[in-house]
């Protein structure tokens, strides 16, 4: 049966009456003052005393709204840097690229420094406009080819010799930081790619653009009024600003990011070269040990919420006025809906009938409703108790003159108390396992397999080597599935004494099946044949174990069974109608058997 209703509605009559005077503090409502005064007048209270809670709910939300806000910003100014990194790292690959194409000419495979000078000459004057200039340095430091420098002159030794000393040790191209040229003596950043010749790397190819080009990186961000941003290489020099052409001071943000110990992607706050109070947000680049940095003055930042702030202020002061008419109004007509709420609950605690007639009040309305289908929900559930205590009855008695059977049969066959005992013992325990598997599935069934598995494992573990079940994935009826399974014993018990289970080799075939008859009836057919056991000889006189495979669980399933003592093992059918034995396949009865649980 599905639930309904809020059980804490009958709570209150599972507490004890209390004597509030032995309490140690008792609560004495006649000493407050105000405990006659009429409910419109405490209606106004509450009204008024809603101003308190509202503005500070109010409050709260605002604060979390500006700080969303201010989140907000902070969110635009770290993509911002990010996208600005992205856009560096791009240009910085181009120059990466453009180096590797260059030292990939096959000048340098064949020695001819001299041709490869013509062809540095002209990548360096058509691909990277004036400035920019390409330099083929040997391991020793001497450069080879230098493109800013005419045909003839002397060449200079490089400058940065860790530099070129970590391409070549590394076989990988790396990005500079800013450096005095050896030629023109002014800042410079270079790109070093390791020209590989024979499997060695035997040559450095330097390609130093023009820093004016990163810097054109900046300016071709569509930046918002007052945002800045500047380029700074590994040591703290700023390469390129938005708002300047200065090439090589230290960067404020940078010494700062170094003192906090941040790397990566964050966050700083401080104070900018102009003196200006300012958030900045900075991103490494993913080529080089540079950093970007964008940064927004404090007062830039905080304009938005600055500009929102008077005008919500105003409307939370008209919302609350407006709470406080709205409540007071409002209260005046609760006292009535409180009422007739009241009037249903003191009839619902006598056991009386209930009806509740709509109010003006949404809130009343449901719980008038809910109170009403919590009366109909106690009717059900004592109907239902009734069923249930009328269903436990009967299956007591049905459990119980199958014990009584099955004790009068196992003292009959037995010689002695102990061999009473033992017999009596395992057939009660094989009744509960049956009846255990009843339970747990709320007795709407047991899974054909798992009832097999459940009464064989203690004959034969694991069951699937000694017993080769073959059929259809059925949910058997709660009384066949506590028949069967004491078939199911006897059958283990007959077959570990005396049958297939007996030796090592011995296993059973247990098949079952669903199927129509001549006239159309549906049936259910278990067969249990034993197969390599030792040789099977038909008891002189048959004792309780044949009665029951062979008169009481057929004859409490309306149907029929044979035993076959064959000599090569012994042969067991059951033959019922399918109605009294199948529950089911084994997903629609356990999606029925979910469906009562829950209810």
């Amino acid at each position: 049966m599905t639930r309904l209703g809020n059980p804490l509605l009958f709570t209150e009559v599972n507490f004890p009456q209390t004597d509030l005077r032995s309490s140690p503090t008792p609560l004495r409502f006649h000493q407050l003052r105000f405990h006659q005064l009429p409910l419109s007048s405490l209606l106004a209270l509450v009204a008024l005393a809603s101003l308190l809670p509202v503005a500070l709910l109010a409050a709260y939300g605002l604060k979390g709204y500006f700080a969303r806000e201010r989140a907000g910003e902070l969110d635009k100014l770290s993509a911002r840097a990010e996208s600005l990194a992205r856009a560096v790292d791009r240009e910085l690959r181009g120059y990466i690229d453009l180096a590797d194409i260059v030292a990939r000419s096959r000048h340098l495979r064949t020695g001819d420094i001299e041709a490869f000078g013509d062809l540095a000459r002209d990548a360096a004057g058509g691909a990277n406009g004036p400035g920019g200039y390409f330099a083929l340095i040997a391991r020793s430091g001497q450069h080879l080819v230098n493109t800013r420098l005419p045909v003839g002159a002397r060449l200079p030794r490089t400058i940065n010799l860790e530099a070129l000393r970590h391409v070549i040790a590394t076989r990988r191209a790396a990005v500079g930081d800013l450096e005095i040229s050896p030629t023109t003596r002014g800042f410079q950043f270079v790109t070093r790619v390791p020209v590989v010749v024979d499997g060695e790397v035997r040559y450095v190819l330097a390609f130093a653009p023009h820093h004016a080009h990163i810097s054109d990186v900046l300016r071709d961000a569509d930046w918002p009024q007052q945002w800045f941003a500047s380029v700074v290489d590994g040591q703290g020099r700023i390469i390129a600003r938005s708002n300047d052409n200065r090439i090589g001071p230290q960067s404020v943000w940078d010494a700062k990011r170094r003192a906090l110990g941040l790397t990566g992607a964050g966050w700083l706050e401080g104070t900018d070269r102009e003196g200006r109070d300012c958030v900045s947000a900075f991103q490494a680049s993913e080529l080089s040990n540079w950093y970007v940095y964008v940064w927004v003055p404090r007062d830039v930042l905080m304009a938005p919420e600055r500009a929102a702030r008077w005008p919500l202020f105003g409307g939370l002061a008209a919302a609350l006025l407006a709470s406080m008419l709205a409540a007071f109004v409002a209260g005046r007509s609760v006292q009535s809906a409180i009422g007739r709420v009241l009037q249903v609950a003191r009839r619902l605690g006598q056991g009386q009938p209930v009806s509740f007639h709509n109010t003006h009040m949404r809130e009343a309305n449901e719980v008038g409703v809910a109170l009403v289908k919590a009366a109909r929900q106690i009717a059900m559930r004592e109907e239902h108790a009734r069923l249930l205590m009328r269903e436990l009855s009967h299956r007591s008695k049905n459990l119980l003159a199958i014990v009584e059977v099955m004790a009068r049969q196992s003292e009959r066959a037995s010689r002695s108390r102990a061999e009473f005992l033992e017999r009596f013992g395992a057939r009660i325990a094989s009744l509960s396992k049956s009846h255990d598997l009843l339970v747990h599935r709320n007795w709407q069934g047991v899974p054909i397999t798992e009832l097999i598995r459940t009464q064989l494992v203690a004959f034969a573990d694991p069951v699937e080597q000694r017993i080769k079940m073959d059929g259809p994935d059925l949910v058997l009826r709660p009384e066949a599935s506590q028949n069967i399974g004491m078939a199911l014993h006897e059958l283990a018990t007959n077959a570990s004494k005396h049958g297939a289970l007996s030796v090592p080799t011995g296993f059973v075939r247990l098949a079952w099946k669903e199927f129509r008859d001549s006239t159309g009836t549906a049936r259910f057919e278990m067969r249990w044949q034993e197969c390599s056991g030792p040789p099977v000889v038909a008891p002189a006189s048959k004792g309780f174990g044949s009665a029951m495979l062979e008169f009481i669980v057929p004859s409490a399933l309306s149907g029929r069974a044979h035993l076959d003592w064959k000599e090569d093992g012994l042969v067991w059918t059951l033959d019922v109608p399918a109605e009294t034995a199948i529950a089911g396949r084994v997903e629609g009865v356990e999606e029925a058997s979910a469906e009562t649980s829950e209810g």
